[in-house]
């Protein structure tokens, strides 16, 4: 079910999750359904509901921010007592700390920027491995040798660093993925701000009331 070539291909694990959160709706009503089908169901109802909370706050467009952080907080609730129902059989440990640990840095981070300026928006994607990959591409692409030494490395390094805090300097000049297509599946995987159309102002952001209604 997930591409066993790239463990890491999020636009298939997307899809799949996706394709987990629709069986339901598509079965046959429960009466005409044997008891360990409907079993079966209920606990894909669960799982994708789930996993639903996890995933859309990162790739519905519309969403505000407030809204968002509330689905986040209804997987926190939710996956606390599916774990500690089913332990392990549920998750594996290390993903469900590191799922909780995504969710307390979205609260965090968007905490920190009603502190610091209320008035940016805020993109949880970018709580992602996004820039670091394109860290890494600055870096690989500053030259011609794949392979430097310590020295040539730390020459790429502060390149890159320069790059970086110019992109943060002129944001209006660097557009990030640009030629990406939101609506085409594959590229579910890399996402740019312009895409999201609802409010992620921080100001507007009421974040108990997120936890609260999570």
């Amino acid at each position: 079910l997930i591409d066993p070539t790239d463990h890491q291909n999020v636009p298939k694990a997307i899809k799949l999750l996706q394709t987990i959160a629709i069986i339901p709706t598509k079965n046959p009503h429960h009466s005409e359904m044997d008891p360990d089908a409907v079993g079966e169901l209920h606990a894909l109802r669960i799982i994708g509901k789930l996993w639903s909370y996890f995933y859309q706050p990162f790739i519905d467009l519309l969403l505000n921010l407030t809204e968002q952080l509330t689905q986040l907080s209804a997987y926190s609730h939710l996956a606390l007592v599916l774990y500690r129902q089913h332990g392990p059989s549920l998750m594996s440990p290390q993903l469900y700390y590191n799922s909780q640990s995504l969710v307390k840095a979205a609260y965090f981070y968007t905490s920190h920027q009603k502190a610091l300026d209320p008035s940016k928006r805020v993109f949880l994607y970018q709580l992602g491995s996004d820039r670091q990959e394109q860290e890494f591409c600055d870096v690989w692409t500053a030259t011609h040798d794949t392979n430097p030494d310590a020295l040539g490395l730390s020459d790429s390094l502060s390149a890159s660093a320069d790059t970086s805090q110019f992109k943060l300097t002129y944001p209006e000049l660097y557009h990030q993925h640009q030629h990406t297509a939101w609506t085409n599946l594959p590229n579910t995987d890399h996402v740019n701000p312009k895409f999201y159309k609802g409010d992620l102002t921080a100001r507007n952001t009421n974040l108990s009331y997120a936890w609260s209604q999570g």
